[in-house]
């Protein structure tokens, strides 16, 4: 009788600790989604995630799904230095200097679960941020504004997705800008600027949507892989000073 209630006692024990781990992963990956959405995508493009959070191994993926062939970044370091080139590029030659990421979706995916939505390459829990950029003024925007004008831009990225553009920007790898980003110890040449066909005109705007997939560690604390997929151009007549939002 009493190895019988030693056993059990031991039995429960476990549960309980197994209980607790499971508590505090998904506790992890609540606080690791609310970080990701509110504090570091925004501003992503003007730096980069927080070292605590980063992974020593982490990888970048540039655009798999669109790019399939293109090399995966490994190491804190040369993550920290590429996002921080991705940055830099997209502000100065795409979009404009105050430019941000407007999270437009949350998802949050559990690595036990059937079907593969995404492009990813680990059975960890992931969060999946849809984002499109706008102004830096946007932020000042109350959320009912936020969802009015995310309901615009999407419906225009939907118009101008159907229909490709002649002369539309393409990701080409050879570029200068992209071998700068994958290599970001060179120097950043005039070449990457001399690329008008990239630079915002002052009668359109240009708007760039995607995705960014956070593949986590086995506890929730780090970012193990940070996928950026699904990149595309928008471009529409820019609104004229009417007292109309700027996102």
């Amino acid at each position: 009788m009493q190895g019988l209630l030693r056993r059990s006692c031991t039995h429960s024990i476990r549960r309980c600790l197994y209980n607790d781990s499971q508590a505090t992963k998904a506790a992890n990956l609540g606080a690791m989604t609310e970080y990701l959405s509110s504090e570091a995508v925004p501003y992503m493009l003007n730096t980069t995630l927080k070292p605590e959070v980063l992974d020593r191994e982490i990888k970048l993926r540039l655009l798999p799904t669109q790019h399939s062939y293109w090399p995966t970044i490994s190491g804190r370091t040369k993550y920290k230095h590429s996002m921080t080139a991705i940055g830099l590029i997209v502000r100065t030659l795409m979009l404009h200097n105050h430019s941000i990421l407007h999270v437009s979706g949350v998802e949050t995916i559990s690595g036990t679960s059937k079907g593969r939505r995404y492009n990813t390459i680990t059975e960890n829990d992931k969060v999946v941020i849809h984002w499109h950029s706008c102004k830096g003024d946007s932020l000042e925007m109350s959320p009912e504004d936020q969802a009015s004008q995310a309901k615009s831009e999407a419906s225009d990225i939907h118009r101008n997705n159907s229909t490709k553009r002649e002369g539309e920007p393409r990701l080409d790898p050879s570029h200068a800008m992209w071998q700068y980003i994958l290599n970001p110890g060179q120097k950043f040449s005039q070449e990457m600027f001399s690329q008008n066909n990239l630079k915002a005109d002052r009668e359109s705007s240009r708007t760039i949507y995607g995705i960014f997939v956070f593949e986590l560690n086995h506890d929730n604390t780090r970012v193990l892989v940070h996928t950026i997929d699904n990149a595309e151009f928008s471009e529409k007549p820019k609104k004229h000073p009417t007292g109309a939002l700027a996102c």
